[in-house]
């Protein structure tokens, strides 16, 4: 990676180009305030320090004040989580505008919502790495499918570790790690059977 050096009083511009551990150093400096410019690809982001993000650069700043200075710049890629929700039919019959959730496992706030397309799909992106949990609420008159179910396609909400009296489910735990995409983290879903008939008295 390579960053860029301003000095402010003086406009000089010095080019850093980190190692393979993302470590570099430089002597000679100028005490003062530099500006610090630092290319991103589309799917990172900085998170430390503080900064500011001008299309694909971020910009920060340091002060050079002591014989050695340290500045630690920390750099996430982002990650994905994806899926789509099937019809226990075998048919795309009602998997469009379900809506999905994505919670935080470990601080249990409600990260982002979204709803399923014509086709089913759900996505969710930008994601820092860390723990979520997959969430839904069906449509009235289905169900998750059970484990049973899931022997030729899987479901990471199945009605086996959900209350079936309800139409929201939870997943397990998913670890999500830097840069990851976590694809086909499908949901089955079917619809409930009906059992009904006339009862008279003679």
């Amino acid at each position: 990676t390579t960053l860029t050096l301003t000095h402010e009083l003086t406009g000089t511009t010095i080019p850093v180009t980190t190692d393979v551990n993302g470590k570099a150093s430089l002597e000679r400096l100028y005490y003062g305030r530099y500006t610090i410019s630092l290319p991103l690809k589309p799917d990172h982001a900085v998170i430390a320090p503080k900064g500011d993000v001008s299309g694909d650069e971020w910009k920060g700043s340091i002060t050079i004040s002591n014989a050695v200075e340290k500045q630690s710049i920390a750099i996430v890629q982002y990650g994905s989580i994806a899926g789509n929700i099937w019809n226990m039919d075998g048919s795309n019959a009602d998997t469009a505008n379900i809506p999905v959730m994505l919670q935080n496992a470990d601080s249990k706030e409600q990260v982002a919502n979204t709803a399923t397309d014509a086709n089913g799909t759900y996505s969710f992106n930008n994601l820092l790495p860390g723990n979520y949990i997959i969430s839904s609420i069906l449509p009235s008159g289905f169900r998750f499918a059970r484990s049973v179910d899931t022997q030729v396609r899987p479901s990471v909400i199945t009605s086996d570790q959900n209350d079936a009296a309800t139409q929201k489910g939870s997943s397990a735990l998913l670890a999500l790690s830097m840069g990851q995409a976590l694809t086909q983290q499908d949901i089955g879903i079917g619809a409930t059977g009906r059992l009904g008939d006339f009862a008279w008295l003679d």
